[in-house]
């Protein structure tokens, strides 16, 4: 039979995977939240949201080919993620509708703006790689990557999907 410490142990695992779970899914509806507010405009949000979305499932994806398993450690650094994720692809479509208005073509020091915080955050969570507790590696290795990958969702594919959008929702996304 298996010892009541392993039983106990993997109740209260399942636990702070609930609860982390939980915490996840508040954090991507505050976050929602803020990027509606901010730009007054479900699709506006819901561009954000997408890039971010993908940023996550290629973080996810990169970790399941490394190897890497999600633990609690890592697990915890979701939340984190989201909100951090979540700044790149808000400039990015600010920075779009500026485009927009002034008939500029070039994100120019704007990405710099975008690409700065993002590598910061992945630089110093990717630090935690070197430590050596397993779980404090997990998280730096599930942050950088995440970074990484939110990044790359916010600078290459959000503007190729904003270029691609017909031009009515064109319209009402430049009328924010």
């Amino acid at each position: 039979s298996t010892p009541l410490y392993s039983s106990a142990a993997s109740d209260v695992y399942k636990r702070q995977m609930h609860s982390f779970t939980i915490m996840a899914i508040v954090a991507i509806l505050v976050v929602g939240l803020a990027i509606w507010r901010d730009f007054r405009s479900i699709l506006a949000m819901l561009l954000c949201m997408t890039s971010l979305a993908i940023g996550i499932l290629w973080t996810l994806g990169v970790l399941a080919i490394a190897s890497l398993p999600i633990t609690l450690a890592n697990f915890f650094g979701i939340p984190v993620l989201i909100g951090v994720g979540a700044a790149s692809s808000i400039h990015m479509v600010h920075r779009w509708q500026l485009m927009q208005k002034t008939g500029e073509q070039s994100y120019g020091a704007a990405m710099k703006a975008i690409i700065l915080p993002a590598c910061t955050t992945g630089i110093g969570f990717g630090a935690l790689i070197f430590a050596r507790h397993r779980g404090l590696e997990s998280l730096g290795w599930g942050m950088a990557i995440g970074s990484i990958a939110c990044l790359l969702s916010a600078i290459v594919l959000l503007p190729v999907v904003l270029e691609l959008l017909p031009e009515r929702i064109k319209i009402r996304l430049r009328a924010r």
